[in-house]
């Protein structure tokens, strides 16, 4: 780009998933909601980027807000949030990061040290993990970093609540955005 005199451009490599090559018992194809799936790598590459790495927790939705910060322009809408600040050390990053899989029937909601994987329909697409309305598996990760062992006691209030203001948020944009139509995105599998 800079040989074609582009400089400018910002270029930004980030994956939709990772992929399970044998943890969990796990296959390809994305199955489950465990650190395998949902760390995914991000570079961003530009005349305004800074040479950096985070350990923050971030979101894809983050993407969009961080682009558009890089190239000075203002947003006061969506969800994402602008790494920048966070690069930059005036922003610590989220609290919390929330991942969805099969039309939203598997959610997860992840902090610095737990994670809960939330069970919202029941699946066996995976025959070695059985998707099961209702199941809640929470992980301590600083204890357990490799997902393997799920807490006896897997009502982790602070989880649960974070993932219901999730979808409160979620119901909330769907609200304003009025231009969505909701029959499209059924059809495509985001709304059930």
């Amino acid at each position: 780009l800079t040989e074609r005199g582009r400089s400018d451009v910002t270029i930004a490599l980030i994956a939709d998933h990772g992929e399970n090559l044998g943890e969990h018992d796990l296959f390809f194809h994305h199955g489950g909601l465990y650190r395998e799936t949902t760390h995914v790598p991000l570079i961003i590459a530009g005349p305004q980027t800074l040479a950096a790495r985070t350990d923050a927790l971030v979101s894809s939705i983050d993407l969009g807000p961080t682009l558009l910060a890089l190239a000075g322009i203002a947003r006061d809408w969506g969800r994402g949030r602008d790494m920048v600040s966070i690069i930059e050390g005036t922003d610590r990053g989220r609290d919390v990061v929330f991942s969805e899989h099969m039309l939203g029937w598997l959610v997860s909601a992840r902090t610095r040290d737990r994670t809960m994987i939330w069970h919202r329909g029941t699946s066996n697409q995976f025959p070695s993990y059985p998707i099961i309305e209702g199941t809640r598996e929470v992980y301590d990760r600083s204890r357990d970093p490799g997902e393997q062992n799920p807490m006896v006691d897997s009502s982790d209030s602070a989880l649960v609540r974070a993932l219901d203001a999730f979808f409160a948020s979620a119901q909330r944009n769907l609200a304003v955005h009025k231009t969505v139509d909701p029959d499209a995105l059924r059809s495509l599998g985001y709304v059930q």
